[in-house]
């Protein structure tokens, strides 16, 4: 994937797809080493679990990809935590 083949749906959506690849580009450009620590964490949980997950897999994707193109990267370490798989129940226990 690159930033001219990207393509979801309306010309919205290519646009902020194609902003997002530009940042996440951009930000890996000339790096060696990439750490991917983030992922949407709702206060509380959806109704379809697919608004948690399309986002997480998506913004690892993006990383991923750009960390592929920027030509420079020799690793990226990607995390997780419990509250990824718990939710907001364990935390509040």
């Amino acid at each position: 994937m690159t930033l001219d083949s990207v393509s979801y749906g309306s010309d919205r959506r290519r646009l902020t797809t194609k902003f997002i690849l530009l940042v996440v580009f951009s930000a890996v450009s000339g790096c060696s080493h990439v750490i991917h620590v983030a992922s949407p964490f709702p206060l509380e949980s959806p109704a379809d679990e697919n608004e948690l997950i399309r986002p997480a897999v998506q913004g690892t994707t993006f990383v991923l990809q750009a960390c592929a193109d920027a030509g420079t990267v020799k690793r990226v370490v990607l995390t997780s935590s419990v509250a990824a798989v718990a939710g907001i129940l364990y935390l509040s226990c």
